[in-house]
C-alpha cells in the first residue's frame, strides 16, 4: 500500500476512529486524509446528557484539524459536495477535489424529519441525533416541560423503505422521535454505489461491490419482524454484516451453557482477563458484562 491515497469522508466517531486506525496500521506508507464539513467533531453518545443539561455541548467538543496534524493525518473542512467513484474523486464544497486510491465513507445518515409533517426540532418534537438539536431541547423544550410536566414520548419513525406502515395518536408535553434515515447528498442516487434510499451497498467486508476500492462503516441491526440481521451504514447501509457479537448470550445472561460471544470482524470483541471480566469492543471500547453465573 505504499504512498496509496486513503480519504475519509466524515469525522464522526466512526470517521476519527477509521482514519486513525487506518493511519497506525499502514505506519506512516499511505497518505491519509479526512475530509469533513466544519472543524470540530461532537462525542454524539453524550447528547442525550446535553438535552437534559448533565452536559455542555462544549464539554463534548473535539477540535479536529490539532488532534489530526498530532497523528500525521490530513484535514480539511471544506465538506464532501459529491463522490465521483468512477472517477477516484470526491469533489468538495469549495469547488476543488480530492483524488484517492481508497475511500471510506463515514457520513451517517441524512435525518428525513421532511417525510412526517411535524417531525423534529424545526416541528413538535426533539431530537439528540446532533449536539445543536439536543442544545435546542435543553435550552427551550425541556425546561418549559419541566415548568408544566406532561406525558413523555419517545420513539422513532423508521422504515426500511421510508413507506408509512402504522399512525398513533398519542399526547405528549415532551417528545423525543428518531427520524427515517436516508444517504447523505454526496452519495444520494450514485448507480452501483446505492440503493433507492441512498444507502451504500456494500458485502461483508463493508466494501461496495461496484466500486471495490469504497468501503464504508457501519453499525448492526435485527429486524424484530424478520430477524434477519442488516447493517445501518454509518453512511448508509449496506447489504449484509457479521453477526452481532452479544447475540449469543443477549436472550438469557443468566445462562452459562450457552455459547461465549465469537470474535465479531466488525467489531473485534474478546473476553479479556479471567472468566468474570467484562467482554470489551476493541473498536469501539465498550464494555459489556459476560452471563451471570448461577
Amino acid at each position: 500500500m505504499s504512498g496509496a491515497r486513503i480519504v475519509i469522508v466524515a469525522a464522526g466517531l466512526g470517521g476519527t476512529i477509521a482514519a486513525f486506525e487506518i493511519r497506525a496500521t499502514t505506519n506512516g506508507k499511505a497518505e491519509v486524509t479526512v475530509i469533513n464539513d466544519q472543524d470540530d467533531s461532537w462525542f454524539v453518545p453524550s447528547n442525550p446528557w446535553v438535552a437534559v443539561k448533565w452536559r455542555e455541548p462544549d464539554a463534548i467538543r473535539v477540535h479536529l484539524p490539532t488532534i489530526m496534524a498530532k497523528r500525521g493525518i490530513g484535514f480539511t473542512s471544506a465538506g464532501a459536495k459529491r463522490v465521483h467513484p468512477g472517477e477516484n474523486r470526491v469533489e468538495l464544497n469549495d469547488g476543488s477535489s480530492v483524488a484517492y486510491d481508497y475511500l471510506v465513507l463515514a457520513t451517517g445518515p441524512d435525518l428525513a424529519f421532511d417525510e412526517i409533517a411535524g417531525l423534529g426540532p424545526d416541528g413538535f418534537t426533539q431530537s439528540v441525533c446532533r449536539t445543536d438539536h439536543a442544545a435546542a431541547a435543553a435550552a427551550e423544550a425541556f425546561d418549559r416541560f419541566c415548568e408544566n410536566p406532561g406525558p413523555i414520548v419517545v420513539g422513532a419513525a423508521q422504515a426500511e423503505d421510508g413507506a408509512v406502515e402504522a399512525t398513533h395518536d398519542l399526547p405528549f408535553g415532551f417528545s423525543m422521535i428518531l427520524p427515517a434515515f436516508r444517504g447523505v447528498p454526496a452519495v444520494f442516487g450514485i448507480e452501483g454505489l446505492t440503493n433507492p434510499r441512498g444507502f451504500i451497498l456494500a458485502d461483508k467486508h463493508q466494501r461496495n461491490p461496484a466500486f471495490p476500492n469504497v468501503y464504508s462503516r457501519a453499525w448492526v441491526w435485527r429486524s424484530r419482524r424478520s430477524g434477519r440481521r442488516r447493517c445501518r451504514s454509518a453512511s448508509p447501509r449496506p447489504d449484509s454484516c457479521p453477526r452481532p457479537p452479544h447475540a449469543a448470550w443477549s436472550k438469557s445472561r443468566a445462562c452459562t451453557k450457552r455459547p461465549r460471544p465469537r470474535p465479531c470482524t466488525a467489531h473485534g470483541w474478546r473476553r479479556r482477563r479471567g472468566p468474570n471480566q467484562p467482554w470489551q469492543c476493541l473498536m469501539l471500547n465498550v464494555k459489556r458484562s459476560p452471563p451471570i453465573p448461577r
